[in-house]
């Protein structure tokens, strides 16, 4: 039988073995809401860092952008978790997930590189990781406890409405509603098309492959528009796979391919090659046929969903989008009196000499009003696409080093050319001059073809150049760097 003196003996030792209980409660209660707390903290700080760090890789002019992005993520990350992180810490930081070039590959020439920062080989994502956090802990030093770490990741995906960039470009000084051409078309001098070599633009550059089109076949990293056939056609059908850059004037400092073939760099190139034009082959392909380049493509304006709007549209036996662009027009929006006009124009079919009066008020509308315009489902049009407008105010010489990008405007692809005889056939409301030409645009239906398939060429393209404010945001934005303001197309999209 227990005495009333061991009964108090063991009482202390329950009262004991509680205290250390609720000791550990407390501990889990209390230093727990503390990391928590450390946790959100680091968190917001890996959302700001990439969320900054991207949004310098865009706009920065300096030769080495990357390293730009580096220096303002850490910054950002820092100041948002409330304290200094040593170059120490980023040194040692690791990240299992890293992308495919973290900051302290060579190849990007980054001083001060982590493992923490990284970037996928286009330079359309970026990553940041912060370095292990440590919550010093109160009551779980009873428990041998001393601290509690904690990390947080984000990572962002930089898109373009519209896709990739269209591989041609509009000259300093173009404005809203202006149409102008895509391509200087080969053999087209003897009809009056947007392709005649009097008329063309020549403000067409050529592309790199950033990425392998389709691993498992042939590399296709570092090809250029010439590196093999239909290699162009697929970037006019895809867009670009990398991201372009600024300039602050000319010349840029970072050349498109130039680290070419030991790496696909540079991030953002900001200077790209003029080129004399696109081939037959080339536009008809990138737009319409399709093609293959490391694997089948379809071409860019036989997709969407607008395929058959309001009347079908057949070219070389393939139908392609048809929806107009003042069907985009949100009528709340409109508020010149053009635009309202061109807001209530018909979806239905016109006729070419209704379709180029309507034409005329829409690019009056675009000329006179420079807010929101359209709804957010021109964003889903093939037709839409980002292109560089450059330093330049007129062509360089063929095939001259080089065109720098000042900023970026969305354009709408409009006329389509093809040499009208035999054996041509164009039928319905599409535009055709006798011996000249046939001519399609979005709004007109009919059909287009030709008997012997290799005459089955477009011979030029336009497109309408809108303006940045026309469109949603935050897909548009203008932004200051050390070339001044300048109108940039991006979505950043982030994640964890």
């Amino acid at each position: 039988m227990l005495s009333h003196k061991d009964e108090r003996g063991i009482a202390a030792i329950v009262v004991a073995g509680s205290l250390v209980m609720l000791m550990g409660i407390a501990a889990f209660a209390v230093d727990y809401s503390a990391a928590l707390n450390e946790r959100r903290q680091d968190q917001s700080a890996a959302d700001a860092a990439v969320l900054g760090g991207g949004l310098e890789l865009i706009i920065s002019t300096a030769a080495n952008n990357v390293q730009a992005s580096v220096n303002e993520a850490k910054r950002l990350a820092a100041e948002n978790i409330g304290r200094p992180i040593s170059a120490a810490q980023w040194t040692a930081c690791t990240d299992p997930d890293a992308l495919q070039y973290p900051s302290t590959a060579p190849a990007l020439g980054v001083s001060g590189g982590t493992q923490c920062i990284s970037y996928n080989q286009g330079f359309s994502q970026m990553r940041v990781r912060i370095p292990v956090q440590e919550t010093a802990t109160t009551f779980g030093r009873v428990l041998g406890v001393m601290s509690i770490s904690t990390d947080a990741a984000a990572e962002i995906t930089i898109d373009n409405p519209g896709g990739g960039a269209f591989p041609a470009g509009v000259f300093a000084g173009s404005g809203a509603g202006t149409e102008f051409c895509i391509k200087t078309g080969t053999g087209s001098g003897s009809h009056d098309s947007c392709g005649s070599p009097s008329t063309g633009d020549f403000g067409n550059f050529q592309p790199y492959y950033y990425t392998d089109v389709a691993p498992g076949g042939i590399d296709t990293t570092c090809y250029s528009g010439g590196g093999q056939p239909n290699s162009l056609a697929r970037s006019m059908a895809d867009g670009l796979d990398h991201q372009l850059g600024v300039s602050a004037g000319i010349p840029g400092n970072r050349i498109n391919g130039s680290q070419c073939p030991q790496f696909p760099g540079p991030a953002y190139p900001n200077r790209v090659d003029s080129t004399g034009g696109y081939s037959n082959n080339d536009i008809t392909n990138g737009l319409v046929s399709g093609g293959s380049f490391d694997g089948a493509f379809t071409g860019r304006l036989t997709r969407g969903p607008y395929v058959n709007y309001a009347g079908s549209i057949a070219i070389f036996g393939r139908n392609i989008d048809n929806r107009p662009l003042w069907s985009f027009i949100d009528p709340a929006l409109a508020s010149h009196p053009s635009c309202i006009d061109a807001a209530a124009l018909p979806d239905a079919p016109l006729t070419p000499a209704d379709y180029l009066a309507a034409k005329t008020i829409m690019q009056d509308c675009l000329a006179n009003q420079n807010s929101q315009l359209f709804t957010d489902a021109i964003a889903v049009s093939p037709r839409l696409a980002p292109v560089p407008r450059y330093h330049q105010a007129s062509p360089l010489p063929s095939n001259a080093c080089c065109y720098d990008i000042k900023e970026f405007v969305p354009i709408f692809l409009q006329g389509i050319w093809t040499t009208e005889a035999n054996p041509w056939t164009c039928t319905g409301t599409v535009e055709t001059i006798p011996g000249s030409h046939c001519k399609h645009e979005p709004g007109m239906t009919g059909v287009i073809t030709a008997s012997a398939a290799g005459q089955r060429k477009i011979d030029s393209a336009s497109a309408l150049l809108l303006t940045c404010a026309q469109l949603s945001e935050p897909t548009c934005r203008t932004v200051q760097n050390a070339g001044g303001p300048a109108t940039v197309l991006f979505d950043l999209t982030l994640s964890r």
